[in-house]
């Protein structure tokens, strides 16, 4: 699969989930472009992949599941643990900090 259809692919799951469970795929950038940050960093890992810099590619209901799990930081399973810590330490302080 080349970006560009890694994009349409991860575009029509990112519409078809907002359109059954109504919410919003997540967007990091606030802009309300979410689908299609979520689309670019799927593409990303796709290509990727496709030039050996990567040794697995999952599935885009994977990766959008790990897209919204972390808000949108990342869609690479791999590197989700690794977000949660980071948004989970942020929160920790931002608390301490009030």
């Amino acid at each position: 699969m080349n970006r560009n259809e890694a994009m349409q692919l991860a575009l029509g799951y990112a519409w078809a989930s907002e359109d059954v469970s109504h919410v919003k795929t997540a967007d990091p950038t606030g802009r309300n472009f979410g689908s299609f940050e979520f689309a670019n960093a799927f593409a990303d890992m796709q290509e990727a992949y496709n030039t050996e810099r990567r040794g697995s590619m999952g599935p885009v209901a994977d990766a959008y599941s790990v897209w919204q799990n972390t808000r949108g930081a990342t869609a690479d399973k791999h590197a989700e643990f690794d977000a949660l810590t980071v948004q989970a330490g942020h929160a920790v302080s931002t608390a301490a900090r009030s």
